[in-house]
């Protein structure tokens, strides 16, 4: 018996198919001992190429899963940076306003004592004004002040906050 002729045998563990499509893209299996072995356990080609058709579909299907995982990633992250800066320009745009409205709520303040006190302006002169008004609007003033003094601090610490949270974004 010459060499070629004489028998050999191969222990196959797990899917047959597979194992013998392996073998054969490796070269260590023949193509024609592949279809054989097919054959003998009724695999079609056919078969074969429906399952490595579906394998590659979950492949693929797997790889796009992981880039939709990353672009969600991406524009959360670019809205969460959005929602910052418009955040930061708002409290920015609070704090340069911050005496104006300061003044305008004293202002406030003022005039309706005045009008409480039933004081025309007209007619008296406004340093003759000036110590009714101080009486009726100290304890309001005081209010004010720290009413807004408050709100100062808060507006500084957000502010370093969301600005510690901007280089979170870059």
């Amino acid at each position: 018996m010459n060499r070629k002729d004489r028998m050999r045998s191969i222990k196959l563990e797990g899917d047959v198919a597979s194992i013998a499509e392996e073998l054969a893209s490796k070269r260590i299996l023949s193509k024609t001992l592949s279809e054989l072995l097919r054959k003998e356990y009724g695999i079609s080609f056919e078969d074969d190429l429906l399952k490595s058709r579906m394998n590659d579909l979950k492949r693929q299907s797997e790889q796009i899963e992981e880039q939709l995982s990353e672009l969600t990633h991406t524009m959360n992250r670019k809205q969460a940076k959005q929602f910052n800066d418009e955040q930061i320009e708002k409290l920015e745009t609070e704090l340069n306003n911050f005496d104006i409205t300061q003044r305008k709520e004293l202002q406030l303040v003022i005039d309706m004592t005045v009008e409480d006190l039933g004081i025309d302006k007209k007619i008296h002169q406004p340093h003759e004004l000036m110590s009714e008004i101080s009486k009726a609007k100290g304890l309001i003033r005081i209010e004010i002040h720290n009413k807004f003094a408050q709100r100062k601090k808060d507006i500084l610490k957000e502010l370093e906050m969301r600005y510690d949270e901007r280089e979170n974004y870059e």
